[in-house]
């Protein structure tokens, strides 16, 4: 479908239907034949899950599943950054002084525009990024690239239009979209931020500490600040969830940590190493890999 057109979609209703659809728990002989066929037509790789097919009840309950503990392993250097989700990698590099990110080749938006706040842009201008795109076949669960404490949960409300790699080529899309923002600090690599984007027909986003925050549930305020020590995250702990697939952008402040320079389309894995803390090379400003 063209981007375009997603505009004349009713996305919010749509993905609302979708969502209660998912969740449905059907006789488990029908769930199972379902599961089994979408699991063929994406390639989804079963042996890596930690339960049978047979023993997911809904479609939400296989999109959010667990794996094996044994099925992501993190980096072994304790300095290496590891990856935040599953999915293949959209875009990174280093933000422009103003705040400048690439969506897409051609496509550009502002850390401003995204974190819905100059506050927070201010603070990763000049520093490192990393998008990750989650198709529907990927683990679903977000994980943290570094040790840190949460500071603040913002959700910024926006459309739903897909966030498909065909469609972000051709329309700026992230900054716009629905998205819950979590914001970290750490006395080695300084603050840093992970970004889940919501998208058409995601049932939702979960964080581990407060359930379901997009759509952000009646009488929730839009920002939660954290006290200090109340929630907390190691290299590779669980973060939150999608309830189907969708973006993560991860952000990281300047002259703290120097990625690797992945190449669009490149695979990626929870754990696997990203970079190291440190100083990147001088130049960047924006490059894709």
């Amino acid at each position: 479908m063209h981007p375009r057109l997603q505009s004349l979609l009713p996305q919010r209703a749509l993905s609302r239907a979708c969502g209660r659809l998912a969740r449905l728990e059907r006789p488990r002989p029908l769930v199972r034949l379902v599961l089994a066929a979408f699991a063929r037509r994406y390639r989804v790789d079963l042996e890596e899950a930690d339960r049978p097919l047979a023993d997911y009840a809904s479609f939400t309950d296989f999109f959010t599943r667990r794996l094996r503990p044994d099925a992501r392993p993190l980096a072994a250097d304790p300095q290496a950054l590891v990856a935040p989700a599953d999915g293949v990698v959209a875009a990174c590099g280093v933000a422009g002084d103003g705040g400048t990110l690439i969506q897409a080749k051609g496509r550009h938006y502002g850390l401003a525009e995204l974190l819905g706040s100059d506050e927070l842009a201010a603070r990763f201008a000049g520093g490192s990024y990393l998008t990750t795109y989650l198709a529907p076949r990927d683990y679903h669960r977000v994980h943290a690239p570094w040790h840190g404490v949460l500071e603040r949960r913002l959700h910024r409300p926006g459309r739903l239009l897909s966030v498909a790699p065909g469609v972000v080529e051709r329309l700026v899309v992230l900054p716009r979209n629905e998205r819950v923002v979590l914001t970290f600090d750490d006395p080695r690599a300084g603050p840093w931020a992970l970004v889940l984007v919501g998208a058409l027909v995601v049932g939702g986003i979960e964080t581990v500490w407060e359930g379901t925050v997009n759509p952000l549930p009646e009488g929730v305020a839009a920002e939660r600040r954290f006290a200090a020590g109340e929630a907390v995250v190691e290299r590779g702990g669980e973060v939150g969830l999608f309830r189907a697939g969708s973006t993560v952008v991860a952000l990281f402040a300047r002259r703290r940590v120097a990625l690797e320079a992945f190449a669009p389309g490149r695979p990626l894995r929870v754990g696997q190493r990203i970079g190291r803390l440190g100083q990147p090379a001088a130049g960047g400003g924006g490059r894709t890999g």
